[in-house]
């Protein structure tokens, strides 16, 4: 779920990011010169908190601008979610993504057109196979949110999907280092002839006119999925009967709570879903990454015990009404804690598939996928696969955690691709 930490200007090797310049909105947007100072406040339980925006002390180009609001946001304590903008849940602060445009000032997203027809795409993508339509779905009244939707060729109707990002404002490729994630699964799945229909995350396109003090996990998440799916039924190709949600990370731990809300889905697919609660992983993942290189230093342990405080200030929601922590206000954390993904999943009689990298350090076989595989396991419309040498993302290689920066480049692996399209054709054939 998380892939690397950003702790008072110190990564998981304690390097500073900021002054290395690391940080993905850093590199993309790097100025020459340029002055900042956070402005903190306090919130409503007498804590300091980072105002939303931070005060920029002089005038300066666009570019710039972003530089500078991403080096104040990254000064305080963030974890990096599935997107290369890096931040625990949603953040509040403009940044850049690599390879995409940064959103326009009235909310929506300016950003070219993701050419999965072509250039560098996994050896499983079909290029032949498939055509791209581009959509647009309402968020806000203020904001709509990106989607591509891809269609295999010809005539017939057939089964569809709708991605779910994982935590962070993803884009919709799901865009982390070099990995775009949701685009293989679209390129992939497509190929084998099956609709997919991928979106940006409203805490990507709309960051200009949500306020990270007030929205809830439905706010930013549930809703937007319920539109996408509706919107995938009203497509002529695809069979409004047959339709599939596939979450990612966060993602995947929220598609219960979708397929509850909506009723009528053929399936959930669970990609290293976390079973365990949110807090708990910004704890024991900012372990591992301070633990990675060998003993704790003194500075490592102050910092863990920071990190477990802050994770207990959001599992019990104790936020001040104007304050913003691991990038969500009291809301946010409390609608979180009163989410059990588990129990929500075993309420509903919606065929699920589990699936778990197992060299995924941010959501573990044996931390969340045992209990997800204690609870359901037993159930026969539930399938488990585990894929060695894969890891949070489905890539053969070293994931954010492992390398303390970005991921190892490389395609979700086709044996995931298979298993899924496998999976898909069996629910809808037996719904």
């Amino acid at each position: 779920m998380y892939s690397q930490f950003v702790i008072v200007q110190g990564n998981s090797s304690g390097k500073s990011l900021i002054r290395g310049g690391h940080h993905p909105a850093i590199r993309a947007a790097r100025p020459r010169r340029g002055r900042i100072r956070p402005s903190f406040r306090p919130g409503k339980s007498g804590r300091p908190c980072l105002n939303r925006a931070p005060v920029l002390e002089t005038v300066m180009s666009p570019t710039r601008r972003t530089y500078l609001t991403a080096l104040a946001t990254t000064t305080v304590l963030t974890v990096a979610g599935c997107s290369s903008s890096e931040s625990p849940t949603e953040t509040p602060a403009v940044t850049t993504t690599p390879g995409v445009s940064e959103p326009t000032t009235d909310g929506t997203t300016d950003r070219p057109e993701t050419d999965t027809r072509g250039g560098d795409l996994p050896s499983y993508a079909d290029r032949a196979a498939y055509t791209e339509e581009s959509l647009s779905l309402e968020a806000t009244e203020e904001c709509s949110l990106g989607a591509t939707l891809t269609l295999p060729e010809g005539d017939g109707a057939v089964p569809g999907v709708v991605i779910v990002h994982g935590s962070g404002p993803n884009d919709r490729d799901g865009t982390v280092g070099p990995l775009q994630p949701y685009r293989d699964l679209a390129v992939g799945l497509a190929s084998r002839g099956i609709a997919v229909l991928r979106y940006d995350k409203r805490t990507f396109a709309c960051q200009q006119s949500i306020d990270p003090t007030a929205f809830t996990i439905d706010d930013v998440v549930t809703e937007d999925v319920l539109t996408a799916v509706s919107r995938l039924r009203e497509q002529p190709r695809v069979d409004r009967e047959d339709i599939v949600v596939v979450g990612h990370s966060l993602g995947g731990a929220l598609a219960p709570r979708v397929a509850s809300r909506d009723g009528g889905l053929a399936g959930i697919a669970l990609l290293a879903a976390n079973a365990r609660p949110l807090p708990d992983l910004i704890v024991d993942q900012t372990r591992y990454a301070l633990e990675r290189d060998g003993e704790l230093t003194d500075a490592e342990r102050r910092r863990l015990e920071q990190t477990r405080a802050l994770a207990e200030r959001l599992r019990t929601a104790d936020i001040g009404d104007e304050e913003v922590l691991a990038g969500g206000g009291e809301p946010f954390w409390r609608s979180l804690a009163e989410y059990d993904q588990v129990e929500t999943a075993t309420a509903i009689e919606t065929p699920i598939l589990l699936a778990q990298g197992e060299r995924d350090r941010q959501v573990t076989v044996a931390d969340d996928l045992s209990r997800w595989r204690d609870t359901l396991g037993d159930r026969t419309d539930v399938r488990i696969h585990t894929y060695p040498g894969l890891n949070h993302y489905f890539v053969d290689g070293a994931g954010a955690l492992e390398t303390g920066g970005q991921p190892e480049d490389g395609f979700v692996a086709e044996s995931l691709i298979a298993d899924l399209a496998d999976w898909i054709e069996g629910v809808v054939e037996a719904a």
